[in-house]
């Protein structure tokens, strides 16, 4: 079974590293993969930030060094979150979504 956790901002700003957490100790059922989604807006929160907060300058590097990719055993970076499907969004809701 896979598994999708959803970071935010606060999360990367004010928790320890995702690099750092132990992933599979958070999900009891032993997933066999478990992908850690950056939503754009994250990506953008932590730029905008960067200047004002030390641990938003460590995380985006860490961001771009492992996305795509797999960071610890059985646990990748994605920032890719919404699927093709939702292309057929409305334009007002896409933009909100920022896709």
């Amino acid at each position: 079974m896979e598994k999708h956790v959803f970071l935010d901002t606060n999360v990367l700003q004010q928790w320890k590293l995702f690099t750092e957490i132990d992933w599979e100790v958070i999900f009891e059922d032993n997933p066999e993969k478990i992908t850690i989604h950056i939503p754009n807006m994250v990506l953008r929160e932590l730029d905008k930030n960067k200047k004002e907060s030390k641990k938003a300058r460590q995380v985006i590097p860490l961001l771009r060094k492992f996305i795509e990719k797999e960071f610890r055993p059985k646990v990748y970076l994605d920032s890719s979150i919404f699927p093709t499907k939702w292309d057929s969004l409305k334009d007002e809701w896409k933009e909100k979504l920022d896709i």
